[in-house]
């Protein structure tokens, strides 16, 4: 039948299979928010530390200022070669975060916890449209190719992620900056971080930006719109690679009963192990292009107006191997969180729907 998939031996219509992705793209876009709060301002601050300690030119303090600094304590008195005042204008502030749970507690403890879940309205409003397009295409892409095809996980997975993210180019825009919103102000009180109002500010850089001719407008909307697809093309077609092969695999070597409730946990089980596995993977080697997509999109002023690749070089050139991996952490733990919670309960949901 055109426009339905078989699930079991039932077969769902293309508005069923939208719906369950609708359910699936809601749950895991309010989970994994916190983490990709985290992610967002871990990449922003490591482009900051860089471009202070890059323009701020001085003489360089003495070997124990730069330890004590560091450790967080300078001594005061002739040990302090030029004052407290002198060594924080001119060394690179420490990182923010340090790792994702400190940049979890320190936003909590700092901000509030709600800060945690900035853009999630717009997570929202980005993760409906974007799955009910993407999961529904890749598996009529997959019905067409034939799921024996070698393959046909890396095409169907590659043509439905680059439809999906050009749709939801704008959106994905907007959340960006609404996160990254703070990240420019590392303050540690609650009375200054409250000033900032991230939806206002990352309007205003969206209203900023649409100044200019039809063609400018344009082109702002959908700034980033080519480090995304270079990074969610080369994401999607190597988790669906790995995806498929290991759900296969989990399917068949392992046996889970249903709940009490009637829930399908063995559908559940290996979806949610086979998706998170493989979405940490994709995203642990794809973070470099993330890094360059978030810069381009949070308006890095030391990447000026370069394409992406020419960013991807500016960055490693300018901060190392730290710099194209910063944030690589909370990206795979909500890579992987997300995925898990999204497969397994698309998957359910179409159970719901076939029963």
């Amino acid at each position: 039948m055109a426009g339905t998939k078989t699930v079991g031996n039932a077969q769902l219509t293309v508005k069923e299979r939208c719906i369950a992705a609708a359910g699936a793209a809601l749950l895991a876009a309010v989970v994994v928010n916190p983490l990709d709060v985290v992610k967002t301002r871990m990449q922003t601050h490591a482009s900051q530390a860089s471009t202070v300690h890059k323009t701020l030119l001085a003489p360089l303090p003495s070997l124990m200022n730069v330890h004590q600094y560091a450790l967080g304590t300078v001594v005061p008195g002739p040990a302090n070669l030029w004052g407290q005042a002198v060594l924080d204008a001119r060394l690179p502030q420490p990182p923010a975060y340090r790792s994702c749970i400190d940049g979890l507690w320190k936003i909590a403890r700092h901000e509030g916890a709600s800060v945690l879940w900035h853009g999630v309205n717009v997570s929202m409003l980005i993760s409906v449209p974007m799955i009910c397009m993407y999961l529904p295409m890749y598996d009529n892409l997959m019905a067409e190719l034939g799921t024996s095809t070698t393959y046909a996980p890396l095409v169907a997975g590659s043509a439905a992620r680059s439809v999906a993210v050009v749709a939801t180019s704008p959106l994905e825009l907007l959340k960006t900056r609404i996160q990254a919103a703070g990240a420019t102000t590392l303050s540690n009180s609650k009375v200054a971080s409250s000033s900032i109002n991230p939806m206002s500010t990352a309007l205003q850089q969206m209203r900023s930006d649409l100044k200019g001719t039809s063609s400018q407008r344009v082109s702002s909307l959908w700034r980033g719109v080519g480090a995304s697809l270079i990074k969610d093309v080369p994401f999607a077609g190597l988790y669906w690679t790995l995806m498929e092969p290991s759900r296969s695999w989990l399917d068949s070597h392992t046996h889970i009963p249903h709940s009490p409730s009637g829930i399908d946990m063995h559908t559940l089980g290996i979806n949610a192990l086979a998706g998170s596995s493989a979405g940490a993977a994709a995203a642990a080697v794809t973070t470099p292009l993330d890094v360059v997509k978030t810069r381009l999109q949070t308006r890095d002023a030391s990447l000026g107006r370069k394409g992406t690749f020419a960013c991807l070089q500016a960055v490693a050139k300018q901060e190392g191997i730290c710099g194209l991996f910063s944030g690589w952490g909370p990206r795979t733990l909500r890579t992987a969180a997300a995925y898990g919670i999204l497969m397994s309960s698309y998957e359910i949901c179409k159970g719901v729907y076939g029963a």
